[in-house]
């Protein structure tokens, strides 16, 4: 892979282009600051901060943003319960941060996540801060659809929100893609939704494999493409 250096910060009014998938994209932002990434994205969410040049790095609660790389933030829906000021204080600050180009992963998990009300409380702060940032998110789903579909319906986000892990049934990759979301798929996947998934929604991720990108692309069964004109708002 051709990789190049990361994310830069660019503050006040400007315009930027920004390569997107397959095409070039000028894009002009006014009074707000917003990342220009200069690297291509392959691949929207791992923990491996090694592949942080061609992917978005996501970083642990709390954690310093590192140099260089592409990265989100944000508050697991299992630790929704011990969310405490000091964290509210630390996702507001770093999603504000150039190099954090999404913010999550947060959503529901109706298993382990705790309190759903915590949890819809947690994730419409990470709602708010993708808009104010025109940042994507990255949502973890799991038997939280009802909800996560209700509030995208009430908010009607221009920002991506890429449902990162997605294993689930045909007909709830038909619901999904309808409602306006983005699937990510891995390592794991439901080859029978992979199939009514449209490419332009379909996004590729390691997570927490250890299978280098381009592999898990090909067992899916698709081209390995940039996307990163998905992380920035036009």
């Amino acid at each position: 892979m051709d990789l190049s250096k990361g994310c830069i910060w660019l503050s006040g009014g400007y315009c930027a282009a920004i390569r997107g998938a397959g095409a070039d994209m000028t894009r002009c932002h006014e009074q707000q600051s917003l990342p220009m990434i200069t690297n291509p994205i392959y691949d929207v969410h791992t923990h491996d901060l090694r592949r942080k040049d061609f992917a978005v790095v996501s970083l642990p609660l709390g954690a310093e943003i590192p140099a260089g790389g592409c990265y989100s933030v944000g508050i697991h829906p299992w630790d929704a319960d011990k969310a405490d000021e000091d964290t509210m204080r630390w996702l507001r600050e770093s999603a504000a941060d150039g190099r954090v180009v999404a913010i999550g992963e947060t959503g529901f998990d109706a298993l382990r996540g705790g309190d759903m009300e915590r949890q819809e409380e947690i994730f419409r702060e990470h709602a708010a801060l993708s808009r104010q940032y025109g940042k994507p998110m990255v949502i973890h789903n799991v038997r939280g659809t009802d909800r996560l579909v209700r509030i995208h319906r009430e908010m009607k986000p221009a920002e991506p929100w890429i449902i990162h892990g997605f294993r689930g049934k045909p007909e709830l990759a038909r619901q999904l893609v309808r409602e306006g979301f983005y699937l990510s798929v891995g390592e794991k996947f439901n080859p029978a939704s992979v199939e009514v998934i449209p490419l332009e929604k379909l996004l590729i991720e390691s997570d927490e494999s250890a299978l280098p990108i381009d592999e898990i692309a090909r067992r899916v069964g698709v081209e390995l493409r940039d996307v990163s004109g998905l992380f920035g708002r036009g």
